[in-house]
């Protein structure tokens, strides 16, 4: 493996469900209320708490040294790097405090937001393959690991491409994550995909 000198392919989880009802046109089966800020207004993924648990339940180095050889970088702010424009030198400190890898914070944010062993939090990892980065599959099921030792119970799913990209372009998740890869920078990534 040769580290290169630019930042390359970034790897990350998008959380689906938490789409704006300005995404998709209203719809009774969504949310009917056109008003409403969300087409799935009871998503946990809508909860800071919640989000913020399943990131702080991560263990990215151990994750980097067991899957890249401990040549990777822990994103702190998408599509944003040190070497490039716009980088804010506080990223990585504010990253560590609020994300940075605390199971025991990772349970008390859930147990705050309402879920614990009696009431657990369900989500669903969506496994979707990805060329440019033949791991992904394998950091998925390891995360999905490192959330069911904090109690969440992870659902694994598996869909054609097709059938997921036609069901994404709906908002018809309301409460699954998947694994991204891609090298996507700064103006693709902040103008078209943000």
């Amino acid at each position: 493996m040769i580290q290169g000198t630019a930042p390359g392919l970034h790897a990350f989880f998008r959380m689906l469900g938490v789409y704006t009802n300005k995404r998709i046109q209203p719809d009774e089966k969504l949310n009917p209320d056109p008003n409403a800020p969300f087409t799935y207004m009871n998503t946990p993924l809508l909860d800071v708490r919640v989000r913020k648990a399943l990131n702080r339940a991560i263990d990215r180095d151990a994750l980097n040294k067991a899957f890249i050889g401990g040549k990777g970088e822990t994103i702190h702010n998408l599509y944003f790097h040190q070497t490039r424009p716009g980088w804010n030198p506080d990223w990585p400190t504010k990253f560590k405090d609020a994300y940075g890898y605390d199971p025991a914070a990772a349970k008390q944010l859930l147990a705050d937001a309402g879920y614990e062993p009696a009431k657990p939090l369900t989500i669903t990892m969506q496994l979707r393959p990805y060329p440019a980065f033949t791991g992904i599959l394998d950091i998925d099921e390891a995360v999905a690991n490192y959330w069911q030792a904090i109690g969440v119970q992870v659902k694994l799913e598996q869909a054609d491409a097709a059938e997921f990209t036609a069901k994404d372009r709906q908002a018809a998740y309301d409460d699954h994550v998947y694994g991204v890869a891609t090298s996507v920078r700064q103006l693709l990534g902040v103008g078209i995909y943000n």
